[in-house]
């Protein structure tokens, strides 16, 4: 059962005249001092929609929105809180059908892949060729082109540069065997006296990649060959 209505009166500043908005006896006292001071921050003593509407004269709420088409309804809600907060209490339906749509939020992965892809692996290309030996990680690549997180929390929707990293990403025992090369290639180079001791001091092994096979199996191979190397060298 409906309530017994009241008529609050509001005078516009610029046309001077006055206008009237319906409320229920039963929202009077909390309402009319929440419309006072939405009237203040405005600076339009309107009604904020009713009849005045229909007869011509623009409410606060349509202003708003008129004057900023492309705003978002988080960026209305924030900048006009007052006002939103008072219609989505009192009008929600008539807020709901006045707001702007909301914004699409999907995001592009497949373009994202595209251009992703190539560039992970120009990163990892990057990391091996430089002076400074470095480990071809995740990370690593991810810091370089600036898209760590994507990589690592999004690998499932790159299908692409996750084919790409798993191409160029080293373990821990393909770098010790990069190490190795690079290092019997300065021994070589510097006209060192290559030792096993002086190939493992030079690449800088840790003790547990000393246990691993491979590892083992290259420090021989690269000894003997930089051995026989400075043989004939001496032999000469």
């Amino acid at each position: 059962m409906l309530h017994r209505l009241y008529v609050v009166p509001l005078a516009t500043q610029q046309a001077k005249a006055n206008f009237t908005l319906i409320l229920r006896r039963s929202e009077m006292d909390k309402s009319v001092s929440g419309i006072y001071q939405l009237e203040a921050r405005t600076r339009l003593a309107r009604p904020v929609f009713g009849d005045a509407t229909r007869a011509g004269f623009p409410s606060p709420a349509e202003d708003i929105l008129k004057k900023n088409p492309a705003a978002l309804r988080t960026e209305i809600k924030e900048k006009f809180s007052s006002l939103y907060k008072w219609l989505d209490k009192q009008a929600r339906k008539w807020l709901r059908k006045h707001l702007p749509p909301r914004k699409n939020h999907s995001f592009d992965w497949a373009g994202l892949d595209d251009s992703l892809a190539p560039a992970v692996a120009k990163s990892a290309e990057r990391i091996k060729s430089a002076e400074i030996l470095r480990r071809v990680t995740l990370y690593a690549i991810g810091q370089d082109t600036d898209s760590y997180d994507y990589l690592r929390k999004h690998a499932d929707k790159l299908p692409k540069t996750a084919k790409v990293l798993t191409q160029f990403l080293e373990t821990r025992v393909e770098y010790t065997k990069r190490k190795i090369k690079t290092a019997a290639l300065d021994i070589k180079e510097r006209g060192l006296i290559p030792t096993r001791a002086a190939l493992i001091k030079e690449a800088k092994i840790s003790r547990d990649m000393l246990r691993a096979p491979d590892v083992q199996a290259l420090i021989e191979s690269e000894t003997y060959y930089l051995s026989k190397g400075r043989a004939h060298l001496l032999a000469a």
